[in-house]
């Protein structure tokens, strides 16, 4: 991959990351969280050069989205995302606990 590209990607990628964080929406966290994926595979040969570092980076971005991307999801729609958590939870109060 070109290093122009691999820019183009980063400066993608940590936006769709800071406009998920203030939007809320769960598409920005998946197009964040597949960005950074790919630049952290494609880090490994940047112009037949490898940066470990840029993988740590686009890990932590990768990480994140995911964690944020969850977190919002179930802020959003609550257990009833999982139905097996959420029937559970609804035995749970029938009996009073």
């Amino acid at each position: 991959m070109i290093v122009e590209l691999f820019i183009l990607y980063q400066i993608i990628g940590i936006g769709f990351f800071i406009a998920a964080y203030f939007v809320k929406q769960e598409v920005f966290w998946a197009i964040s969280v597949v960005l950074a994926g790919f630049n952290m595979v494609s880090a490994y040969n940047i112009s037949e050069v490898s940066y470990p570092q840029l993988m740590g980076v686009n890990l932590i971005f990768f990480l994140l989205a995911i964690v944020y991307g969850f977190y919002d999801i179930f802020d959003k729609y609550g257990w009833k995302f999982i139905p097996f958590i959420d029937k559970l939870n609804l035995k749970r109060m029938k009996r009073g606990n």
